[in-house]
């Protein structure tokens, strides 16, 4: 263990300082051992998620991936790790792993426009607009609340030009949701 066991208990509480240590000496290969010792002493899904931003932010982006997991796999019910995971998959260019990630996001929530629309736009933002169609098509092939899907889909081919597809969006956005207001403010 790189740590005795008096100083252990420190290491929970000082973790991000000891983080921010690394980094501006410049010793962040350290970084990834410092991360799996945090994880060690409090091993719970919060604790991997705050080593995985930790190591993002120090350049240590593999690593970071893996904490995200770990953090995910911990606690399948939370959307926000495997956003982050997603995300950080596709700043890495990995968009067959991103897919993969937001597809166990779906699955969680299979039902739910909302984990589709999040998916799709994640996709988007990076560049992936066909990909995010693409999920968004499979979408409304699964029964997912069509009103959301529909808008989402809207800003995508507006945003590319395709505005006669784009009016067919809205207009199937409007005509199908199962809640409007909810559709409107997503």
């Amino acid at each position: 263990s790189l740590f005795k066991p008096r100083t252990r208990s420190r290491l929970t509480r000082y973790f991000g300082r000891l983080v921010d240590i690394h980094i501006k000496l410049g010793l962040t290969s350290e970084l990834v051992e410092l991360s799996r010792e945090f994880v060690k002493l409090s091993p719970s899904a919060r604790s991997h998620a705050e080593a995985a931003r930790h190591l993002e932010r120090a350049g240590k982006l593999q690593a970071a991936m893996e904490f995200w997991g770990k953090a995910a796999d911990a606690q399948p019910s939370s959307a926000t790790f495997r956003e982050s995971q997603a995300t950080l998959a596709l700043r890495l260019g990995d968009i067959d792993s991103a897919e993969r990630i937001l597809r166990a996001l779906i699955a969680t929530r299979r039902g739910h426009a909302d984990a589709w629309v999040r998916a799709g736009e994640l996709m988007a933002a990076r560049g992936y607009d066909k990909r995010a169609l693409q999920l968004y098509a499979v979408a409304l092939e699964q029964g997912a609340d069509a009103g959301p899907i529909h808008l989402a889909r809207a800003t995508i081919r507006m945003r590319r030009g395709e505005t006669e597809g784009a009016h067919e969006d809205f207009a199937r956005a409007l005509s199908r949701a199962e809640n409007l207001d909810h559709t409107m403010e997503g």
